[in-house]
Parts: structure tokens; sequence; C-alpha cells
């Protein structure tokens, strides 16, 4: 079963096992000025995976970059949608996610899944 929070939050820590996130106010349009940062933290033993299943975003100006770890100082696995890389894996207990949008044009923005495993 599956069900979508139009509005949904702006990032956060996120410890389930297993879940979705999306961009601000999917599936409608996302916000101007989006600056939001997802941490999804698993124990010290488990390794954390993000897949996106669907992105739609304004190429040149808006971003989610993928971290190997809980903040942006950490390794960047990726940045979408540049990258076309779609699926992440932590070489540890954490991955942090950051989308970001300008001042101009919106589009429908992300849908994603995480799983915490090991």
């Amino acid at each position: 079963m599956c069900h979508f929070t139009v509005g949904a939050p702006c990032g956060g820590d996120l410890s389930d096992l297993s879940g979705e996130f999306f961009s601000p106010q999917y599936p409608n349009n996302y916000p101007n000025g989006a600056n939001c940062l997802w941490r999804f933290l698993g124990s010290e033993t488990q390794v954390v995976n993000v897949t996106f299943t669907f992105v739609d975003l304004e190429e040149c100006c808006d971003s989610i970059s993928v971290y190997d770890g809980p903040t942006e100082s950490y390794p960047l696995l990726g940045r979408l949608p540049q990258d076309q890389i779609y699926h992440f894996n932590s070489s540890r207990s954490y991955i942090a996610v950051v989308f970001r949008s300008d001042y101009s044009v919106t589009r429908q923005g992300f849908r994603a899944k995480w799983v915490i495993s090991g």
C-alpha cells in the first residue's frame, strides 16, 4: 500500500528500516528556493540503499545530491539529474540526500525509497 502526502516535509532524520520520501509538495510541483536535507540513519553494522523511482527536475538549476555519510561534508555519491544514477548504496550506516531548487522554474520533483539493512 502506498499513499502520497501532499505538502511532504522538506527533509528530516529517518531511521525506519524502509519507506518512501518525496520532494516538497509532491505530487504537485516543488516550491522555489527549496533547501532540504534528509538523513538516513542506520546502526553501526547497517548500510543504507536509496533508489529514486521518479525524477522530474529543472535540469540546469535544481538538483538532488546524495552523500556517503550524514552531511554534505562526506563523499558525494552522485547528483541528479546530471549523473543519471538512480540507485545509491552507502559504505557505512548513513546517507544524506540534499534537494535544492532555484527561484525560477519548478517541476514535479522526485519520489524515492530507502532500505536500511545488515
